[in-house]
Parts: structure tokens; sequence; C-alpha cells
């Protein structure tokens, strides 16, 4: 009887512990995806080099703006 208590015990980990760790990777690395890709938009258009930052600051209200009366 030990046997298939043990069994149980062991088809429940793996059915509910390693589904959650592989979320669990799953979610931590789109997160760190989608920090990634929002630190490199705001870097490239509000703080390059090559212009000064209230320039691209205006540019990107200015184009929500634009896309907002489109609505």
């Amino acid at each position: 009887m030990k046997k298939y208590i043990f069994l149980i015990a062991v088809y429940l980990i793996l059915l509910f512990v390693f589904p959650a760790i592989i979320g669990g990777i799953t979610f931590v690395a789109m997160v760190i995806l989608i920090a990634n890709v929002f630190t490199r938009f705001v870097t490239k258009h509000c703080f390059s080099d090559d212009t000064n930052n209230d320039e691209n600051w205006y540019d990107l209200a200015s184009a929500y703006l634009h896309f907002k009366k489109k609505d």
C-alpha cells in the first residue's frame, strides 16, 4: 500500500510542480524580453546622442497626438 501512496505522490508532483516551474520560467523570460524591448525603444527614441532629448520627447508627443486625432 505504501508503494501506491508513493506513486500517487510522485504523480501529483509531476502533474503540478513541473508545469508550475516551466510556467514560471516562461513568465520571467517574457518579462525580461518585454523590458528589453521597452528599454531599447526608450533609449533609442528618448535618449539618443545625436539630437537633444527635448526634441525626441517632442517627436514622441507629436506622434502620439497625431495618431490620437485619427481615432
